[in-house]
């Protein structure tokens, strides 16, 4: 209906309709404001009507496009969490955005008065707030602040709150009237706590890094040491002075105090992910399920322990010794937090994390991963102590009780298998520890070694290479006892020389990896021109060299620093009988 029969049937004018579309000759849709008045007579009758067309196309567009980009600027707004705000200081009533009512937690539309915003912020940032918002409205000072609010239902969000002076305008006369007047303060209003808590996981995970290069590199250099000492005690033991029952003690208790300082080290390796390993396909369920008699005899009697498997899991890709290292380590942590009565709970089972997820929780990537899950129903602990807990040598416990060196243990461990560990834990309510390990396509391994229960011997001919001489003599002294012939090399040179003069066969070397001159993989490679020969690299801890981030390349024999004589005597003979 036109306006044109509209002023025939009703006989008034009517006005502009900015609804109309024309089509123009040359094709092109027209936006068109048309009115439409009656012609009369004089004697008052309607003789026409009169009808006027203006071309409002550019004037539509225009408002489309304003009217687009408020659209685009709201929704900008919700997704970046981002309001506005302003303050009319004559009568000190804030007019609120709906973005910065719903991070308040109110609905849209509410405004408060300007002292009910204030108790909004958080208690320790109030005065701070008055304070900038005071220099502000009285002295035109803007400000840009981070600080942290109190939502209607409670929830501590952190905030970045920017105020700007608002001035009157003035008429330009040039008096003394026409000084600018501050007549209210604006500004915008942003939810950062996603951001803020993103820089918090940057900042810890930087902060273990560094602090992992540090315990890798003494954990280096203690391992040399603990050879010595650990060697020499096993050695002293087999020869008769050292049958002696009080020389005999003597030996044991610095054995077995060479060993718990090796734990330690190798705790520290774990957390610097820098101990080798050697990855096979497991399946969680089985592999835990081996563990079970062990883990209650760790947790005693007072503790119940609930086995949770899933009907099955993906396959992980991990050295089923470092799955012993973190069950023992988070059931340890569990029993301590227990402190008596209590469930223990270990399940498994699968998820599949999407890109959505993933924006989510920075640390995840998409893909399929198997879970390990190990829960408590112990005191708990409050989300400082949970930020600090994969720390190397933070403890919660009581002096004596820990080493502090478990959960950065099972850090290590989750992050040197491209895992990821999430810990959940509230004061009173226990705690629940989450690892997802990425789902590998193949098929589970059997884990299974027979155990040697004597010490192996053989007469072969052994080069050992080792620049530090008191690990060079104790290890050709250790090999001689075995019966093996030892030819000893304290430089790669030195190693390369015997080789070339040695008149008969020459069945194994055993080197270290770093040395001066040349790596030990260097030295395998240069004395492999010479003759066949297989090869046991040992280190402190493994450099790239022969392993990438740790893991052990495949076809390569290792042996950790420290080692026993029985250790060494096991890894020697399955070399030399192919087997492993």
């Amino acid at each position: 209906e036109t306006p044109v029969h509209k002023v025939i049937a009703s006989g008034k004018v009517k006005g502009l309709a900015n609804h109309t579309v024309l089509i123009s000759k040359d094709g092109k849709r027209r936006q068109i404001a048309d009115s439409a008045a009656p012609i009369r007579s004089g004697d008052g009758t309607m003789r026409g009507v009169v009808l006027v067309f203006r071309d409002v196309t550019e004037e539509y567009r225009a408002r489309e496009e304003r009217l687009r980009q408020e659209r685009m600027v709201r929704i900008a707004g919700r997704t970046a969490k981002l309001g506005g705000w302003f303050v009319d200081l004559p009568t000190r009533c804030v007019w609120w955005s709906d973005e910065t009512a719903e991070i308040h937690g109110m609905p849209p539309g509410y405004s408060p008065g300007l002292e009910q915003a204030i108790e909004f912020y958080a208690s320790e940032y109030r005065e701070r707030i008055r304070e900038v918002f005071g220099a502000c409205a009285a002295r035109g000072v803007s400000y840009d602040e981070i600080m942290q609010i109190l939502t209607a239902s409670g929830e501590r969000v952190w905030v970045r709150t920017i105020g700007e002076p608002v001035y009157e305008e003035t008429s330009g006369g040039g008096g003394q009237d026409d000084t600018p007047r501050i007549m209210g303060v604006q500004g915008s209003f942003q939810d950062i706590t996603s951001q803020k808590n993103l820089q918090a996981q940057l900042e810890q995970s930087q902060k273990l890094e560094s602090v992992g290069r540090l315990a890798g590199g003494v954990a280096h250099d203690f391992n040399n040491m603990l050879s010595i000492i650990i060697g020499s005690a096993d050695m002293a033991l087999e020869r008769p002075g050292g049958r002696a029952p009080d020389i005999r003690d003597n030996l044991l208790e610095i054995r077995r105090a060479g060993k718990r300082s090796a734990d330690l080290t190798r705790q520290l390796l774990a957390f610097a992910r820098k101990q080798t390993i050697a990855p096979v396909v497991i399946d969680l369920n089985e592999t835990i399920g081996g563990m079970l008699k062990m883990l209650h005899r760790l947790i005693g009697e007072d503790i119940s322990l609930q086995w949770l498997p899933a009907e099955e899991t993906w396959p992980v890709k991990m050295d089923p010794a470092q799955v012993d290292q973190v069950l023992v380590n988070l059931v340890v942590n569990a029993r301590d937090a227990i402190g008596g009565v209590g469930r223990l709970t270990i399940e498994t089972g699968n998820r599949h994390f999407d890109e959505a997820y993933c924006r989510d929780h920075p640390d995840f990537q998409p893909g399929r991963y198997a879970m390990l899950t190990v829960s408590d129903d112990g005191c708990g602990m409050d989300a400082e102590t949970a930020q600090q807990i994969f720390e190397p040598f933070f403890t919660a416990k009581e002096k004596g009780r820990g080493s502090g060196l478990g959960l950065s243990t099972v850090y290590g461990i989750v992050r040197q298998n491209h895992g990821l560990i999430n810990v959940y834990s509230e004061p009173g309510s226990g705690s629940t520890f989450r690892i997802y390990l990425p789902r590998v396509e193949a098929a589970a391994t059997d884990r299974k070694q027979p155990e040697k229960k004597t010490i192996p011997t053989g007469s072969e001919t052994v080069l050992m290479v080792e620049d530090e001489p008191g690990l060079l003599n104790m290890g050709k002294i250790m090999l001689e006892q075995l019966g093996y012939t030892v030819i000893a090399a304290g430089t790669p040179g030195e190693a390369i020389r015997a080789v070339q003069t040695h008149a008969g066969a020459v069945d194994l070397m055993i080197t270290d990896v770093v040395m001066p001159e040349m790596n030990g993989l260097e030295l395998f490679r240069r004395i492999g021109e010479i003759r066949v020969i297989r090869c046991i690299f040992v280190s402190g801890y493994t450099a790239n060299v022969i392993a990438h981030h740790g893991v052990l390349d495949e076809g390569f024999h290792f042996i950790q620093k420290p080692f026993s004589r029985k250790d060494l005597a096991v890894k020697v003979r399955a070399v030399l009988d192919n087997e492993s």
